[in-house]
């Protein structure tokens, strides 16, 4: 109804827009000036309701959860991006590149080369730090990489790869406090999101 409308515009989507503007201002000092925000439904914040055509029968309408992204590329879809996953379990924080394509080529490239060094650092410290690396993994390097490639459990991962950690709700209410202490969490990825802006990211 109107009303409905009209009462998640205020009590939910309004907060969302202002956390989005002061997300992306703290995020184009501290991690890359580059990051793009836009406080919209289909910008920066996905879309609250179900998407019926994928959705069963028993799915709810409205969706669990708020996701809100930030990313540095032309084209959001396989933009490198940074995520904010908002839960009834916590804070889920990620960054990220989309797979297949040229993005997967370029990510191919960029590991078996001398960058793929500092990559495989910096995943390495992250999940040192309690960080989950999530995506598709080939059953076999793919050619003409070498099997025993000493990065070759990356080389199978299919261009998109995601880094992601669970956090709990930030103390302190109100959009400043909780768009401030997202924004202080992502700077972890910094490194690895500048990595993905240059080596797998396309040119604007």
């Amino acid at each position: 109804t109107r009303e409905h409308a009209d009462r998640s515009a205020t009590e939910l989507m309004d907060p969302l827009r202002e956390v989005v503007d002061v997300l992306g201002d703290h995020l184009r000092a501290d991690v890359s000036p580059g990051l793009v925000s836009e406080p919209t439904v289909r910008g920066s914040i996905s879309p609250l309701t179900t998407d019926r055509r994928f959705a069963g029968a028993d799915t709810p309408a409205y969706k669990d959860h708020v996701l809100l992204r930030c990313w540095e590329g032309p084209t959001k879809q396989t933009a490198p991006t940074l995520f904010i996953r908002r839960g009834t379990d916590g804070i889920g924080l990620a960054s990220g590149v989309a797979r297949g394509g040229a993005s997967r080529d370029r990510w191919r490239e960029a590991v078996a080369g001398d960058a793929g060094e500092q990559v495989a650092k910096l995943l390495h410290e992250l999940t040192a730090d309690g960080h989950e690396v999530a995506g598709d993994l080939l059953a076999r390097v793919p050619k003409p990489h070498d099997p025993a490639h000493p990065r070759a459990e990356l080389l199978r991962r299919n261009g998109g790869l995601q880094v992601r950690k669970l956090h709990p709700l930030p103390p302190g209410e109100g959009v400043e406090p909780f768009a401030t202490a997202c924004a202080d969490l992502l700077q972890s990825f910094a490194e690895l999101h500048r990595w993905f802006v240059t080596h797998v990211g396309e040119a604007a």
